[in-house]
C-alpha cells in the first residue's frame, strides 16, 4: 500500500512547550548536570512559518525505507519550494500521497522508498500539483504512549 495522509491541520503557533534539558549523547554516557535549563516552545525549532505548516498523519508503507511508517506525523511546509531530493506532499488526481521528488530519464518522479511499491510518474494526462515540503518526521517510540 501506498503512503496515504489523513486531512492536513493547520499548526496553531504555541501549542506546545518542554523543558530544555540540553543535549543527551548517543555513545558514551556524559554525567547528568540535573536541571533543566529553560522552557522552549517546539514550534520555534520545528516551524518556520505557521500559516503555511500542517501535520499530516501518515498510512502506508510505500516510504519506510526512508524512516516514514504507518502512523507516523510529518510536518509539512507549504511556503518552501519544493526540489528534487525532498519528500513532499503530492496530490495526484486528488488524493494526497507522500514521495520523494525524483528525476528519471528526464522526467519528474515522485519515487516510493520502498521496493515493494511502485514509482508514481508525473504526466501531462494527470492532475498533480505539489501541497508541501516534508520537514520533520514525528514518531512515536513507547508504546505506552497513547497513539493521538
Amino acid at each position: 500500500m501506498t503512503v496515504l495522509l489523513e486531512a492536513p491541520a493547520l499548526v496553531a503557533p504555541g501549542t506546545v512547550g518542554v523543558w530544555d534539558a540540553g543535549v543527551v549523547p548517543c555513545g558514551f554516557p556524559q554525567p547528568s548536570a540535573q536541571e533543566f535549563r529553560e522552557r522552549i516552545r517546539l514550534d520555534d525549532i520545528l516551524i518556520a512559518d505557521h500559516e503555511a505548516t500542517f501535520l499530516m498523519r501518515c498510512r502506508g508503507s510505500s516510504m519506510s525505507d526512508d524512516g516514514i511508517e504507518d502512523g507516523d506525523v510529518v510536518i509539512v511546509d507549504r511556503a518552501m519550494d519544493p526540489q528534487v531530493g525532498d519528500d513532499i506532499v503530492a496530490v495526484v488526481d486528488g488524493e494526497f500521497t507522500l514521495k520523494r521528488l525524483a528525476r528519471r530519464d528526464g522526467r519528474t518522479v515522485l519515487a516510493a522508498m520502498n521496493p515493494e511499491h511502485p514509482d508514481v510518474a508525473v504526466s501531462e494526462f494527470s492532475e498533480t500539483s505539489v501541497f508541501g515540503v516534508v520537514t520533520y518526521v514525528i514518531k512515536r517510540k513507547s508504546r505506552r504512549v497513547r497513539a493521538g
